[in-house]
């Protein structure tokens, strides 16, 4: 992905530029002669770079843009990038961008970011990122996330109950069992649950049994 971005865009190919320029100071006789340091150093640098530079690209009027500074950011990790995201998800339009902007918050373990997954379910005006949040909210276990999903297993969307399922069998929690029961007479979610690659629906067996 950083070498797509290399190749669209002069700024990054100029943090590329001085990043091989730190490299050659490394080795002024031509000799393979490492300091370990220097390069550590000149990553460091060129991450700051690029982190800067994306944090501004999450902003640009192009979705493509969008989606790949947010990307970058949310490989990085960084809690520190949670704001950015955030502001920039709340009024961002486009589906696609958005679902990635909540996976980005999403592999980010900590409870701001359960909180705000908490609240783009309840305020988001795109359903996709509604959609994308109730899919992370597996990976988050908390009560209240766990209450949150026993709601949409109620939700007039099929869909979104299907979903809604899966991430209550990736918590395990014992307060879901009923929800989860109920769930197994649903004929929607029933219908839906074999249309997702990967997801397993004796999960659910694995929970209340």
């Amino acid at each position: 992905m950083v070498t797509h971005l290399f190749q669209e865009s002069w700024e990054m190919k100029e943090v590329y530029d001085e990043l091989s320029q730190s490299y050659k100071s490394l080795y002024p006789s031509g000799r393979m002669e490492r300091s370990i340091k220097g390069v550590e150093r000149a990553l460091v640098e060129m991450k700051g770079k690029i982190s800067s530079l994306m944090e501004g690209r999450i902003k640009d009027e192009n979705p493509a843009w969008r989606f790949y500074a947010v990307r970058y950011l949310g490989f990085t990790g960084d809690p520190g990038t949670i704001p950015i995201i955030l502001e920039a998800l709340k009024v961002e339009d486009d589906s696609l961008v958005g679902r990635e902007m909540v996976r980005a918050l999403s592999g980010i373990r900590s409870s701001e970011v359960t909180d705000t997954l908490l609240s783009l379910l309840k305020t988001h005006n795109l359903i996709d990122v509604r959609l994308e949040v109730v899919k992370a909210m597996g990976d988050f276990p908390r009560a209240d996330v766990t209450e949150a999903l026993l709601g949409i297993l109620k939700d007039e969307n099929p869909i979104f109950r299907m979903w809604a399922v899966i991430s209550l069998t990736k918590l395990k929690d014992p307060l879901a069992i009923p929800g989860l029961l109920e769930s197994l007479e649903d004929e929607g979610v029933r219908i839906n649950a074999v249309r997702v690659p990967g997801e397993r629906w004796e999960t659910i067996g694995q929970v209340v049994s």
